[in-house]
C-alpha cells in the first residue's frame, strides 16, 4: 500500500504500482551493494515464479497484505489466511527460502506544515514472517534519512534504510 499525504503536491509522481515497484528495485540494489542479493529471493524473482506457475504460485504484488498493516500487530502473532497459504505457496517455489521480509505500507508526508508543500519524509512499514510456521517474526518501520520533493529519492533512502537493518557497512 502507498499513502501520500493529501497535502503534497505530487498528483504525477504519486502512482502507487510504479512506487511501489521502484522501491522494491530499490531494496534489491541496496542489497546488492552489501551483497546479498545472491542470498535473497526478489520481487522480480518472485513475479517471474508467479508467470511460470499461474495456477499454483500466488501474485506477489497482490497479497493479502490487510491484517499486516493492523497497529496491533506484533511478533509472534499467527499469520491470517488466505495470506499464510500464499506465503507457504511462493516459498514452496524457492529452494531453501525461510522468512518472507514484506514491505507493507510506504508513507509520504510532510515533516512539517511550515515546510514547502512537495517536501516529504517517507516511512516503510516491514514485516518480517516465517511462512512455515504461520507467524509473524518481527514488525518495524524505517523511515527516510532525507526529505526531498522527489519521491524516488526517498525510495532509496528507505531501501538503504533497510539494507541497514539486515547489514550495517563497516
Amino acid at each position: 500500500m502507498v499513502y501520500v499525504a493529501p497535502q503534497l503536491s505530487w498528483s504525477e509522481q504519486a502512482i502507487p504500482r510504479e512506487l511501489s515497484r521502484a522501491l522494491d528495485y530499490d531494496i534489491g540494489t541496496a542489497l546488492a551493494e552489501r551483497d546479498l542479493k545472491t542470498n535473497w529471493v526478489m520481487p522480480a524473482d518472485l513475479a517471474l515464479s508467479y508467470k511460470r506457475n499461474p495456477t499454483y504460485a500466488t501474485d506477489p504484488y497482490a497479497l493479502a497484505e490487510e491484517s499486516l498493516r493492523s497497529s496491533a500487530l506484533v511478533a509472534g502473532a499467527r499469520l491470517q489466511e488466505p495470506l499464510a497459504s500464499q506465503l507457504r505457496t511462493m516459498i514452496a517455489l524457492h529452494e531453501n527460502a525461510r522468512a518472507v521480509l514484506l514491505p507493507v505500507e510506504l508513507r509520504f508526508e510532510r515533516p512539517d506544515p511550515a515546510w514547502n508543500a512537495n517536501t516529504a519524509r517517507a516511512t516503510l512499514r516491514l514485516v518480517l514472517v516465517d511462512p512455515r510456521f504461520s507467524e509473524t517474526r518481527w514488525v518495524g518501520t524505517v523511515t527516510s534519512d532525507t526529505t526531498s520533493a522527489d519521491a524516488r529519492v526517498l525510495t532509496r533512502a528507505l531501501a538503504r534504510a533497510v539494507a541497514e537493518l539486515i547489514v550495517s557497512r563497516q
